[in-house]
């Protein structure tokens, strides 16, 4: 007896094949290589030529670049290294009675600068993760109607904070009420942080350098092409940081534990967490897009390196401030 052949059998065969043929990466990886990408040579499978391509060029130093094939569209997203903290309590001292806008001008425009690629996360940056990681409308309509047994509680969020600062619950102002309110308010234009930089600098050389770099880091920022919506919705938008710029000068730093905190929990639940997505296509799509990525990302990383060394050197090179008996 000859068997049936369903028609739902042959449907599925025929979207079978049609996936692999979206799937080909031959049409995807091809047209990048000799053009976007330099010419790795004709020896290896498809994979190896393209790693070979990408390591030829660019440097990740501070970053990883992840490549892959999602339904005929290759997805090249860039994830952040986390490196460590930095302490510039000694710059935050010295700084402050001069002017106090100076170095959350000059951290602010840092974290700016270097978001796609390595994030360096501030005081600022630092109290955007805390509203994220410590949500405001789920402290007052979960957890402190939970904390004292009234689920009938209704709290405006200011007065949820207002509770969760006077019974010691996390909340996402907590690093904002520790430090200085001109790290999140009124925060200067680069121009604006420049022009008191020179002003300064002559009690605080070592920042000198930070007037080419900053506008540098600048340049290469605004270098990057715009992102379609496809990509954008493919991007982490809280900043993982590559590092974290403290002024404290405690070891109980609410802004690291914060982050520290938020970390974990990315991490705990599998998250990815990409600066940036290009997403190029068999028809050309994203080659333009990708071309900048690959020629600008690492710029930007190795500025945001040398910014962050500009602020250590000097804050090492400060006396430790006098504490207040």
């Amino acid at each position: 007896m000859r068997p049936l052949v369903l028609q739902a059998d042959l449907d599925a065969a025929e979207r079978m094949y049609e996936e692999g043929l979206l799937n080909d990466p031959v049409p995807l990886v091809t047209p990048l290589l000799g053009t976007v990408l330099p010419d790795p040579g004709p020896d290896g499978t498809l994979d190896q030529r393209l790693q070979r391509a990408l390591t030829a060029a660019l440097r990740t130093d501070g970053w990883t670049l992840n490549v892959q094939n999602e339904r005929g569209v290759l997805h090249f997203r860039g994830e952040t290294d986390v490196s460590g903290m930095v302490d510039l309590h000694r710059l935050h001292a010295a700084l402050w009675p001069m002017d106090r806008h100076l170095l959350p001008g000059l951290l602010f425009a840092l974290e700016v600068g270097s978001s796609r690629v390595t994030p360096i996360v501030g005081p600022h940056g630092a109290s955007f993760i805390c509203q994220q990681h410590f949500s405001t409308e789920a402290l007052a309509e979960y957890t402190l109607p939970e904390r004292f047994e009234r689920p009938d509680l209704v709290l405006t969020e200011r007065d949820a904070v207002r509770a969760a600062r006077r019974f010691g619950i996390p909340h996402g102002q907590q690093v904002q009420d520790a430090l200085p309110w001109p790290y999140f308010r009124d925060l200067l234009s680069l121009e604006d942080t420049l022009a008191r930089l020179e002003q300064v600098l002559p009690r605080v050389p070592a920042l000198g350098p930070l007037l080419t770099l900053l506008p540098e880091l600048r340049a290469a920022d605004d270098a990057f092409l715009q992102p379609t919506d496809d990509e954008w919705s493919d991007l982490f938008h809280d900043p993982i940081p590559h590092t974290l710029l403290t002024v404290t000068g405690r070891e109980d730093d609410l802004s690291l534990d914060t982050v520290n905190e938020f970390l974990q929990n990315h991490w705990e639940c599998g998250n990815v967490s990409p600066q940036w997505c290009v997403q190029v296509d068999r028809n050309g799509e994203g080659h333009d897009r990708l071309a900048a990525y690959l020629q600008h990302a690492p710029r930007i990383a190795a500025l945001s390196a040398k910014c962050v060394g500009v602020l250590d050197l000097a804050n090492r090179s400060l006396p430790a401030p006098k504490r207040k008996r």
